[in-house]
């Protein structure tokens, strides 16, 4: 039986500029939690969980200082914990909703990523103005493919462009964030690189 489309793959055939064709699709995979450079988004949340944590040791000490009712400790110690407990997993879901909820793609012409929101949003690069791509392979053998020149704070951006679809990205690369095969994908982005350059010097000819 045909595998369908999903909506996002749906979302790109139908939005296609004309004479574009797509290359490649993919999304995140086998993301792991502890791989260097640490994003921002996950230390953030630590660093969050952590301090609702001694705000609610502190809060503790203080009520029982003051011999408040024991009622109110108890019911604002359940929703700290609760909410620290949950601002410390939201990584891990994160990273399973980025597998699903994020789609990378290349076309002749551009390099995309979109997002499964309501609308669908959309990050593009026109491969034309692209100078520069490159890749690292992380430790799980998948990569990061920077379309665009890789700046110093690219790897440590690059898990959250896949989860936040709304990051401000003028001075990032387009990233796209643990691909299988990165060096294939690579090379892809090369090969049309190299044929967008063959076109250009037979019309000179």
């Amino acid at each position: 039986m045909e595998q369908k489309d999903s909506p996002m793959e749906q979302y790109l055939n139908e939005n296609l500029l004309p004479d574009e064709t797509v290359k490649w699709t993919g999304r995140p995979t086998n993301i792991k939690l502890m791989e260097k450079p640490m994003s921002n988004f996950v230390i953030l949340r630590w660093v969050i969980s952590a301090l609702l944590l001694v705000f609610t040791v502190w809060y503790w000490t203080f009520a029982l200082a003051h011999g408040f009712e024991i009622s109110l400790p108890v019911t604002l110690t359940v929703i700290l914990v609760l909410v620290a407990a949950w601002v410390a997993v939201s990584p891990l879901i994160s990273n399973r909703r980025a597998q699903s909820k994020c789609l990378y793609a290349i076309t002749n012409k551009r390099a995309l990523i979109l997002y499964k929101t309501i609308p669908i949003i959309t990050r593009v690069r026109e491969l034309d103005t692209v100078t520069d791509s490159s890749y690292d392979t992380l430790s799980t053998g998948c990569g990061n493919i920077y379309v665009g020149a890789k700046t110093k704070n690219a790897p440590g951006k690059a898990r959250d462009m896949a989860f936040v679809s709304d990051m401000p990205d003028d001075e990032l690369p387009l990233i796209f964030f643990s691909v299988e095969d990165p060096a294939s994908v690579f090379a892809l982005l090369n090969a049309r690189e190299a044929r967008h350059e063959d076109e250009e010097g037979s019309m000179i000819a």
